[in-house]
C-alpha cells in the first residue's frame, strides 16, 4: 500500500487564529427512526446552531453501509436529520462533510469566505479548508466493516472493531487518505466535557508511524473523539497559500 509521507502536517485544532477554530463531529442514534447531528463548534457532543452563512458550506449528512448510502433529511434546528425508518441490522458509517471552502485573512485580521488571494487586495494568507466527521451506529453486527476506511479523502479508521472497547484498553487506529496510509501526522483525542479550547492541552496524543497507524488508550468511560489536522502547500501560491484538512472519529469507550 502506497504511503503519503507528509512533508508539512501541523495540527491546529482548536486555534482561534485559523478560519477552522471550529471542530466538526457527526452523531446519531436510532430512536423512532434514525436521527442524527453534524455538530460544528467547540463543544463536544454537544451541537450547536450553525450560523445561517455557513449552512451552504456543509453536505447532508450520509449513513455508509455495505448495502449503500442513505442520504439523511434536515429537520429541526439546522444540525438536526433525520431518516424516513430506524436503521436495520448491520454496522453504519455516519459522515459529516464541509465543503472545500476559500478562506482568506486579511491584513485587518478579518477572514473572508470564498475569496482566494486574487479576489482579495490586503490578502495575508489563503486557505483551501475541507473537514469531515465521522462515527459508527452498530446494529447486531460485529462491527467488522467500520474497520474498512470510506477511502474518501482523509480519515481515522480502528483496525479492530470499538463496540467492546473499555477504559484502560489499548485500541490501534489508522489514519489513511483515499484509503492509502499516512505517515508521520499528528492526533489527539479527548473525552465530552474536556474542555481543549481552556486548557490548550488534550487528554492524548499520538504520532502516525510508518505504517499510518498509532495505538490508543482511553483513560475514562463515554464519548471520545480522535481528531487531527493536516496542512499541506496549496497548488498555485498565487491562488492560495495551503490546503487544510481536518478530520475526527467519534466513539464510545465503556
Amino acid at each position: 500500500m502506497r504511503k503519503f509521507n507528509l512533508l508539512l502536517t501541523s495540527l491546529l485544532l482548536g486555534a482561534a487564529t485559523t478560519a477552522s477554530a471550529h471542530s466538526l463531529w457527526a452523531l446519531g442514534e436510532n430512536k423512532e427512526v434514525f436521527e442524527a447531528d453534524i455538530l460544528y463548534g467547540h463543544d463536544f457532543p454537544h451541537p450547536e446552531k450553525i450560523p445561517a452563512k455557513r449552512l451552504s458550506l456543509f453536505e447532508p449528512l450520509k449513513v455508509v453501509s455495505q448495502d449503500g448510502t442513505i442520504t439523511l433529511t434536515q429537520s429541526g434546528e439546522n444540525y438536526h436529520y433525520k431518516h424516513s425508518a430506524k436503521l436495520g441490522k448491520g454496522t453504519h458509517i455516519l459522515v459529516a462533510n464541509y465543503k472545500p471552502t476559500y478562506w482568506t485573512e486579511k491584513t485587518d485580521g478579518k477572514w473572508e469566505m470564498g475569496k482566494t488571494r486574487q479576489d482579495v487586495a490586503q490578502a495575508k494568507e489563503c486557505g483551501l479548508y475541507t473537514m469531515q466527521g465521522k462515527s459508527f451506529v452498530v446494529i447486531d453486527d460485529d462491527a467488522a466493516f467500520s474497520t474498512q476506511p470510506l477511502a474518501q479523502g482523509y480519515e481515522i479508521t480502528p483496525l479492530a472493531p470499538l463496540n467492546a472497547l473499555k477504559a484502560n484498553e489499548v485500541a490501534k487506529f489508522k489514519v489513511t487518505r483515499d484509503g492509502e496510509s499516512v505517515e508521520g501526522v499528528k492526533v489527539v483525542g479527548a473525552p465530552a466535557g474536556f474542555d481543549t479550547d481552556d486548557l490548550e492541552i488534550h487528554a492524548f496524543s499520538a504520532t502516525t508511524d510508518d505504517k499510518g497507524e498509532f495505538s490508543f488508550k482511553a483513560l475514562t468511560s463515554g464519548p471520545w473523539y480522535l481528531a487531527s489536522e493536516v496542512e499541506t502547500q496549496g497548488k498555485d501560491p498565487k491562488v492560495c497559500d495551503k490546503e487544510v484538512h481536518e478530520f475526527t472519529l467519534s466513539f464510545a469507550v465503556k
